[in-house]
């Protein structure tokens, strides 16, 4: 049993009387809860995977795009930026 599921029967323990349990909606908060509690460690697990796994992809390919220059990894998370930057120390060569 989890710690969730005691958790969840100290507080039904702690009401003084039956009358909660007659309330529909808190029957089906209960129950909906104690489902809950089976699926949430494993969604949390398929979360964080798929977070490492896009954490990696996104570090690989920010290496390999590194080796073009190493402005570009910046160029593309920060384009506005740069772009300004780029343009206000070209202000002063004729032309622009």
């Amino acid at each position: 049993m989890s710690h969730f599921n005691v958790l969840l029967m100290q507080k039904a323990n702690s009401f003084q009387n039956l009358e909660p349990f007659e309330d529909p909606k808190l029957y089906d908060d209960l129950h909906f809860l104690k489902e809950e509690v089976k699926k949430r460690p494993l969604n949390f697990a398929y979360t964080m995977t798929g977070f490492l796994r896009g954490s990696i992809a996104m570090g690989c390919l920010l290496v390999v795009i590194a080796h073009l220059g190493w402005y570009v990894p910046f160029m593309i998370f920060f384009p506005r930026y740069l772009m300004q930057l780029l343009l206000s120390g070209l202000k002063g060569t004729p032309g622009i």
